[in-house]
């Protein structure tokens, strides 16, 4: 990872703000490298929260609600998380630190920390709080609250996210069971509703047995084969649905 990782946010956040400047992540600076387009974007500029809204707000209470995708393509991301803020408080916050935010009291330097699991162990990832945004719009390109504008924690996770995994656009396409492994430490498996051969007899009893547990179960569903996958569910999983 980045070389300032290997010093604490604190450390960092706190000398930041004594100096009376804003950090800025010269391992993934605000321009092309971090979205790895070929070429600038003229759409694309980058601000700080403050500068998108009157009053930013990092987190109030994390809710299911609070993800949109935007224009990126890593729904596979955003249910992983998802999954991570329904099952547990404890989880999310190794994740997601609390005690962050915009105010002086916070020691707001525009830097922020989050946690993935890679490699065996926890990786601390800073980044600073410089957002893609719409030139036109004036909104975030990707990760956003769209009921709450004013809170960030979402675009920010994101960003640190596409940092571990080396630019924005390496979020493009991926797996839920992926995404929850880096967000927990725990082992994760893929059960596909493709075919009789490859769909457990048991399927409804597997869930069922998971649920119980507290095991996070996320779920992919390709448009196109919509139908046939419900299908499939009522087979194991009977339900009134039109």
């Amino acid at each position: 990872m980045s070389r300032e990782t290997h010093d604490s946010y604190k450390k960092i956040r706190d000398q930041c703000f004594k100096d009376g400047k804003l950090f800025e992540d010269k391992d993934f600076p605000a321009n092309y490298r971090s979205l790895m387009q070929r070429g600038i974007n003229p759409n694309i500029t980058w601000k700080r929260p403050h500068e998108i809204v009157e009053k930013p707000v990092f987190l109030r209470e994390a809710s299911y609600y609070d993800l949109n995708q935007g224009e990126l393509g890593n729904c596979w991301f955003i249910c992983g998380l998802n999954s991570l803020i329904v099952n547990s408080k404890k989880k999310f916050q190794k994740v997601v630190p609390p005690n962050q935010g915009f105010e002086k009291s916070d020691h707001y330097a525009g830097i922020f920390h989050f946690r993935f699991w890679r490699f065996g162990k926890w990786i601390e990832v800073l980044v600073d709080d410089r957002l893609p945004v719409n030139r036109g719009t004036g909104k975030l390109v990707y990760c956003r609250n769209i009921e709450e504008p004013d809170e960030f924690w979402s675009p920010l996770v994101e960003k640190a996210y596409a940092k571990l995994n080396g630019c924005y656009l390496n979020l493009t396409g991926g797996l839920v069971h992926n995404a929850l492994a880096d967000m927990t430490g725990g082992l994760s498996e893929k059960i596909i509703l493709k075919n009789e051969k490859r769909t457990p007899k048991e399927f409804f009893e597997i869930i069922n047995k998971m649920w119980k547990m507290d095991t996070m179960i996320g779920v992919l569903i390709f448009i196109n084969k919509t139908k046939k996958i419900i299908r499939r569910l009522r087979e194991f999983m009977p339900f009134d649905s039109e």
